[in-house]
């Protein structure tokens, strides 16, 4: 049998006191493992400390559980299902009770769901139905309107996301730069006070200082064999339904006619 981990069992416990179960049935489980809890296992100061910064990792814990109840007895893969549904929501609620406490906006923070690793600064207003995946940094001054998704995305201060926003690994807004409804980015930079408001796709791409993205324009960065880069240089004016065959660059301050399919560079 495998070592139990008692960080991971006090985290169960833990979840258990302060969320409740999430289902009747669940309810012999759980005194069984406070049970198994208050004869064995003390808490260090370090894993409290942990519990209320929520920064216990989880990896493995359902071997912890598997062998701490017996599996033979218990509808073991219904019970395991449930308590790990209890313990989202409890980590859920951790990391949202961290942030309000730390100033953060939101006016339906149930809704609003963290990664252990998401970083939020001063001033930051959250929308309802936004979700945080990993690696995600937040400076300060930012509103993120509702059913936005950023992953894996660093944010500057004074930038204005959504709503229906989905920010993918290597995005990149710096100061003042707005991204707006059903706009997609991923792998690119958008340089300070730049703007994509409406319906557009940028991949792979940096966007100069002051340049506006219009509705519907696309990069195509990918041709079927290779990612290529798109270069908007500062103060560029691209038009709506625009399409930027990668690789491709627009120079300074140029103008790209609305409904353009632009396969060489623009001067």
């Amino acid at each position: 049998m495998k070592k139990i981990n008692k960080e991971k069992i006090v985290y169960i416990v833990h979840c258990i006191d302060t969320e409740g179960p999430l289902d009747e049935s669940l309810s012999a489980t759980f005194e069984r493992l406070k049970h198994i809890y208050r004869l064995n296992f003390k808490p260090s100061k370090n894993t409290l400390k942990k519990l209320q910064k929520g920064q216990i990792n989880l990896k493995g814990l359902e071997d912890s559980v598997k062998h701490t109840l017996n599996p033979k007895i218990l509808n073991y893969n219904n019970t395991w299902s449930k308590i790990n549904q209890m313990l989202k929501k409890c980590m859920s609620n951790k990391f949202r009770k961290k942030f309000l406490s730390q100033g953060v906006k939101m006016t339906a923070p149930e809704t609003v769901f963290f990664s252990n690793d998401t970083k939020i600064g001063k001033n930051v207003t959250i929308e309802p139905y936004v979700v945080f995946g990993s690696k995600v940094k937040i400076k300060n001054n930012v509103k993120i309107l509702a059913f936005s998704h950023l992953e894996g995305v660093s944010v500057d201060n004074n930038v204005s996301i959504g709503p229906y926003a989905r920010l993918r690994p290597g995005t990149v807004l710096e100061e003042g730069s707005k991204v707006g409804n059903f706009v997609e980015i991923k792998k690119s930079r958008l340089k300070k006070n730049s703007k994509a408001n409406h319906l557009t796709y940028i991949g792979d791409a940096t966007i100069g200082k002051k340049s506006n993205i219009g509705a519907g324009t696309i990069t195509c960065n990918y041709d079927g064999v290779k990612k290529s880069k798109t270069i908007i240089e500062d103060g560029a004016f691209i038009g709506s339904n625009t399409s930027l065959v990668a690789p491709v660059k627009i120079g300074k301050k140029a103008v790209v006619g609305a409904s353009s399919v632009i396969t060489h560079n623009v001067k």
